[in-house]
């Protein structure tokens, strides 16, 4: 019996390290595949049918997060958009997805989001991350904000938390 309990725990052990590391390339494809896109929350007045494009690139000169005032010209930056979740009754509010042509524009969009103030009742711009990012960021939160007041610089990239140049480990159970 001893073998055979030996054997059953490699086993099980080596089937718990290979659905680790196939969860985290899976992550990364989803990762990488959504570096294209952004999150616009707080959208309002959608319905079914609109052009969630010229929505997406409205909000955008709207909010001035892109460099132009022309719709037509923000609405070549954006491949695709799609309302998420359940759509809102008239009046209500809503997030819709949009996959950008290119990063250095989702990049630049998401830069002039995050320097401007929080206000609730406008739409903001933000990352579209994975279910896995998701969860470690709201780990990482009180640890970059610990960080930041002991003066060090903390950020969030691929799903680790930096600090000081240092990878912390995020447990997200």
């Amino acid at each position: 019996m001893d073998n055979a309990e030996k054997g059953r725990k490699d086993v099980e052990h080596a089937l718990k390290e290979q659905k680790e590391t196939t969860t985290e390339g899976l992550n990364d494809l989803e990762r990488h595949s959504r570096s294209f896109s952004i999150r616009v929350k707080g959208v309002s007045g959608v319905r079914s049918g609109d052009n969630f494009r010229k929505t997406v690139a409205q909000v955008l000169v709207d909010e001035k997060l892109v460099n132009t005032e022309d719709v037509v010209e923000v609405m070549q930056l954006i491949e695709h958009a799609h309302p998420i979740g359940p759509r809102q009754q008239a009046g209500g509010k809503t997030t819709v997805i949009a996959r950008m042509y290119s990063r250095p524009a989702r990049n630049s969009i998401l830069t002039r989001q995050r320097a401007k103030v929080y206000d609730e009742n406008k739409p903001r711009v933000v990352e579209d991350m994975t279910k896995i990012d998701f969860k470690r960021k709201l780990v990482a939160y009180p640890l970059m904000k610990a960080a930041y007041e002991k003066g060090q610089k903390a950020t969030f990239r691929r799903g680790q938390l930096v600090v000081d140049g240092n990878i912390v480990s995020l447990n997200i159970g």
